[in-house]
């Protein structure tokens, strides 16, 4: 068995799924969408109904679909944002990576003037563009009420052993399940460590999933 083509592989399909869960809907808002259709189809339903039963139930729809859609509007635009603040992070840590790659070919080419104009002046203004947009992330992710995850889940990753090895999660043991989600009895000793701490640090297209530092 190749280990290491197994950590690569666990790592991929963990990025690959936290990628998805990303510019998928998130739960919460998908649920009150679901419900807002359900209340208009009601609310339809009751629209010619005279009775004063269909009148106050139709008045209380109204009243809760207000709320629900305020609600709505809230986590639509709150999503909008973390999804904007993630991808601003990605493109600005790429972008920090190609001007990096510029500036040691200008001083290769002893070209000391660009050399400079990049270092003090394009890559400080692209690290503070990052620092700024990854606290501003950090800020809805410490409230509490952040709509998405940037970081890869030690149930991410007993979910995906448990697909792989047909154990169910919910019959796993909790000495098992930390060795699933730790990787210390799954993955060759070689590479454990290292593995272990790239799933760790995996963000959904934040940092490279085959990069791995390795430890002995």
């Amino acid at each position: 068995m190749c280990f290491f083509c197994s950590a690569i592989d666990l790592v991929d399909e963990a990025a690959a799924k936290l990628k998805m869960e990303i510019t998928s809907k998130p739960t919460e808002l998908d649920e009150i969408d679901r419900a807002i259709l359900k209340m208009e189809m009601e609310k339809l339903s009751l629209k010619n109904d005279t009775d004063k039963a269909s009148k106050e139930r139709l008045a209380k729809l109204e009243n809760d679909l207000g709320s629900l859609k305020e609600k709505q509007k809230e986590l639509t635009e709150q999503w909008d944002r973390e999804k904007n603040l993630m991808t601003r992070i990605r493109s600005t840590k790429e972008e920090i990576d190609r001007v990096k790659l510029e500036m040691e070919a200008a001083e290769r080419d002893y070209d000391l003037n660009r050399a400079a104009e990049l270092k003090y002046g394009t890559l400080m203004s692209l690290q503070c563009q990052l620092e700024e947009a990854e606290k501003n992330l950090a800020d809805y992710q410490g409230s509490g009420n952040s709509l998405l995850r940037e970081e890869v889940s030690d149930l991410d990753i007993a979910e995906i052993v448990s697909k792989w090895t047909g154990i169910p999660l919910s019959n796993l043991q909790q000495s098992e399940r930390e060795k699933l989600v730790l990787l210390e009895e799954v993955l060759d000793k070689r590479v454990v460590k290292s593995v272990a701490d790239a799933i760790r640090r995996s963000r959904a297209g934040l940092s490279d999933p085959n990069s791995f530092t390795f430890t002995n």
